[in-house]
């Protein structure tokens, strides 16, 4: 009903303001009940332009018979892809998106939240089945799964509904797309909530995602989480004052106005000459109508001046007619659309004329001024189409960059470690005959501090713009750097482990002290990672790509790894070694506190382990250049961990405590 006065009241806004000179607009509604053959009939006796239907079912015969008069039709809500064919549907037009676009934002949903086992629902109309292969086709391109795929029958039978409720009650799929119209979506919304079924996410198509229905109490639970989409809202100056001063003394000639009042006040108009105990039974069943009903006071999405979406859809519809109209009006003879630059007669021109003069400019502005377009242009790769969709716009271009506050913020922190742990070495070196450091095997730990100033200056790769070169290098370099970090680290653990056990009568370890284990054990196992990483090189190298799809708008420069397996198989190798480490380490802790190191490096991978472990599911969970921050972080954090825990204890001792740095102090601990 609100439509209806959507379009009653742009044309009186339409005629007052005198937009078209010397002429008037007139309309004739008629109600096609939401049935083709009454849509038909009413189609008929209208001539100059039809705006409607709602339904793409009434749409679709209206706008077969409406071509071959080439009578233009303008749609306000018909959103069927279907109706995009102009060779069946010549005279048809809308200012509502198709549901391609629909479908395509679900596909965008379901890969931005990285979910792969999908259900699909969707009833029996070309609305619901077309718009749900639609959708089934753009998921299954972003790699995911379709766990089951059901109708919902327009009329439910207790045996469809039976079965459509326990596919979904038994069902691991946790994500459902319903692709329906309200009608046919409650009676199974309702048995869901009746049954207490709740764990789904459901995305709701725009046939019932705004629908006030689902916004009762007993609904909380079960579509707790559920995402819709719908059309974009739209502001109509005037519009809800004028919906204010709606009443049936006003409009005695609106044949809807006391079916809508006595649905909207909840009242019963009297009839005239009615039985007195009609009346009375009324009274006490119903309260009767009076008229003295306000409109300001219903809570009513006839009122909804928020949410004017089909609404200022039929607004935009009529006012498409409405500059058509004056554009024909307005024609100068040489200037004119159609043969020899020739126009039509305002008082007297065929559909056909209408119809070309019209869609010859088809897309409203802000200032209800319309640009010259005849068709829909997609955009080039590098660009979209701004808010108003008239014009082609640069894609924002992102990735982390030095410029960038977060970027140059890493690229400082990594430089500042880095230079710390040289200053470690420098320190180390210059302590080298110190008890505390020959005694922690100073070999390993120059190597331990060389890789990890490596490790830090290895993140710099990540920042910038992803080149053929940073893209091979990122991942190599951080995953051979850290692996022959944590092998120096392992060896450390072992060669504590060895030195101590050593000294027992008739231990077998004797031969395995001195400095060919340690050397051995690093060599060994950075050259797996090493072998990995080649491997990963020669098969599937990374390479730089222009990710389009994940944020609308924005072109994302990154890297893809190409092999998922080769770049989980470094990660997972550098935690296995580092997971070895921790164990011995732990084991190994309660050694004498000359040789308490491991008490250190159980601290250390403790750190590491728990920042890699929380990588995962961030890193899993973001796109884009923050997915390349999580990263940088994790790096950063694990070689800090390092710092702090094996080589800040013994720079203490080395520079604050000199009087603990000397052989008879820690023999002395160990007594």
């Amino acid at each position: 009903y609100r439509w209806i006065h959507s379009l009653v009241f742009t044309i009186e806004e339409i005629n007052r303001s005198n937009f078209l000179s010397n002429i008037t607009l007139g309309f004739r509604i008629y109600d096609s009940c939401h049935l083709k053959v009454r849509a038909i009939e009413g189609t008929m006796s209208l001539i100059t332009a039809v705006i409607g239907a709602d339904y793409s079912v009434i749409s679709m015969p209206v706008a077969r018979l409406l071509g071959i008069y080439h009578i233009p039709q303008i749609s306000h809500a018909s959103s069927i892809g279907l109706l995009n064919n102009k060779e069946e549907f010549p005279s048809f037009f809308r200012t509502i998106p198709s549901d391609e676009f629909q479908s395509i934002g679900f596909a965008r949903l379901v890969l931005h939240f990285g979910w792969k086992w999908i259900g699909l629902l969707a009833d029996n109309s070309e609305y619901g089945q077309q718009g749900i292969q639609t959708v089934k086709w753009e998921i299954m391109q972003t790699g995911a799964c379709i766990a089951f795929s059901e109708i919902l029958a327009s009329i439910s039978s207790k045996k469809i509904n039976n079965h459509v409720i326990e596919v979904i009650k038994t069902s691991s799929a946790n994500v459902i797309v319903v692709f329906a119209n309200v009608g046919n979506a409650i009676p199974y919304m309702d048995e869901l909530v009746r049954q207490n079924i709740t764990g789904k996410v459901w995305l709701a198509s725009d046939g019932w995602s705004i629908n006030r229905y689902f916004s009762r109490k007993e609904y909380v639970r079960t579509l707790s989480g559920t995402m819709g989409l719908t059309i974009r809202k739209g502001e109509i100056s005037g519009f809800l004052e004028y919906l204010f001063n709606v009443h049936p003394s006003k409009d005695p000639n609106d044949i809807f106005i006391k079916e809508f009042w006595e649905i909207a006040f909840d009242c019963k108009w009297p009839e005239v000459n009615s039985n007195p105990s009609v009346t009375n039974e009324l009274t006490i069943n119903t309260k009767p109508c009076t008229g003295e009903e306000n409109l300001r006071e219903l809570n009513d999405d006839f009122l909804d001046e928020a949410n004017l979406r089909y609404s200022y859809n039929v607004y935009t519809a009529m006012y498409a007619v409405a500059h058509s109209l004056r554009d024909m009006n307005t024609c100068k003879p040489g200037e004119g659309p159609f043969l020899n630059r020739t126009c039509a007669n305002i008082r007297d021109f065929e559909p056909w004329q209408f119809k070309k003069k019209e869609f010859t400019a088809k897309h409203l502005n802000h200032n209800n001024e319309w640009t010259d377009a005849t068709e829909c242009l997609k955009c080039p790769d590098d660009q979209w189409s701004n808010e108003l969709q008239d014009q082609c716009i640069p894609t924002t271009v992102e990735f982390l960059a030095y410029e960038d506050a977060v970027g140059a913020t890493l690229a400082v922190f990594s430089i500042f470690c880095a230079l710390l742990f040289f200053t470690v070495l420098c320190i180390f070196i210059k302590y080298r005959n110190t008890p505390i450091v020959k005694a922690n095997n100073r070999e390993l730990s120059y190597l331990l501090l060389l890789s990890l100033v490596l490790c830090f200056l290895s993140s710099l790769v990540f920042i910038g713009q992803p080149k053929t070169w940073s893209c091979m290098l990122r991942q190599t370099a951080f995953g051979i750097i850290f692996a022959l970090s944590v092998s120096c680290v392992l060896a450390k653990t072992v060669m504590v482990v060895i030195a101590f056990n050593v000294t027992k009568p008739n231990s077998n370890l004797r031969k395995w002290v001195g400095p060919k284990l340690a050397i051995s054990v690093v060599l060994v196992c950075t050259v797996i990672q090493i072998i990995i990483c080649i491997v990963w090189l020669a098969s599937a190298p990374p390479f730089p790509t222009e990710n389009m799809k994940s944020q609308i708008g924005t072109i994302i420069l990154e890297c893809n790894d190409r092999s998922t397996i080769a770049f989980w198989c470094v990660l997972g190798y550098m935690g296995l070694l580092a997971t070895i480490s921790f164990v011995v380490a732990f084991l190994a802790r309660n050694l004498p506190d000359s040789f308490n190191e491991t008490k250190y490096i159980t601290f250390s991978m403790l750190v590491f382990v728990s920042v890699w472990l929380a990588f995962i599911p961030a890193y899993l969970s973001t796109r884009g250049k923050y997915m390349v921050t999580v990263e940088i972080f994790a790096i950063l954090a694990s070689g800090a961990g390092s710092l702090a825990c094996i080589f800040f204890p013994k720079c203490y001792i080395i520079l604050l405590r000199p009087d603990m740095n000397k052989r008879e102090s820690l023999m002395g601990k160990s007594k």
